[in-house]
């Protein structure tokens, strides 16, 4: 995980709790005790973060306004990495089935569980007008000239050699 992204996390944790310990933040962000503690002195020397002793034993976060200015330039970046990888993914979907078309196949059958990377896969064949149908992980697929689009590495076990199998996510 890039260090901007920890980063971000640790600063969401601040402005979400008043007194949130590094502990707190640690078990909330997956992050180990010690790197949220050297994130938060490194977020401090560049001014992110101020720090208030509250007592001999407890410390209070505080973000900053140059903290502020950095979760929004933060998720600004997040969001147009999240809006680069939708379209690149939407982009592979339609080299993908413009291959299967190519090699004879004439069905799309997106088989996997029911979560945001199926919202995404069932855009991009709308967009493009292309019909699909949608089994859920560990319903029995159909046989036949079907291009099967899969997203995780259990699904794709899954199916037979008899089935053609494109993990969407492995060709990205």
């Amino acid at each position: 995980m890039a260090e901007s992204l920890k980063e971000y996390q640790i600063i969401i944790q601040l402005q979400e709790g008043t007194d949130v310990t590094q502990r707190e933040i640690a078990k909330n962000t997956g992050l180990s005790l010690g790197l949220v503690n050297l994130l938060l002195q490194r977020m401090i020397k560049k001014g992110l973060v101020k720090i208030e002793k509250l007592n001999a034993r407890s410390l209070r976060y505080i973000l900053t306004p140059k903290g502020m200015a950095e979760k929004v330039r933060l998720t600004c970046e997040y969001l147009k990495n999240c809006y680069a990888q939708i379209t690149g993914l939407m982009e592979v979907v339609t080299a993908v089935i413009a291959r299967a078309w190519r090699q004879g196949y004439r069905g799309v059958i997106l088989y996997g569980p029911g979560d945001e990377v199926l919202q995404i896969l069932k855009i991009a064949l709308e967009q493009q007008k292309i019909e699909y149908k949608f089994f859920r992980s560990g319903e029995e697929p159909p046989f036949g000239q079907f291009l099967f689009i899969v997203w995780t590495l259990e699904d794709e076990k899954k199916l037979t050699p008899d089935h053609h199998v494109v993990n969407i996510l492995k060709v990205l």
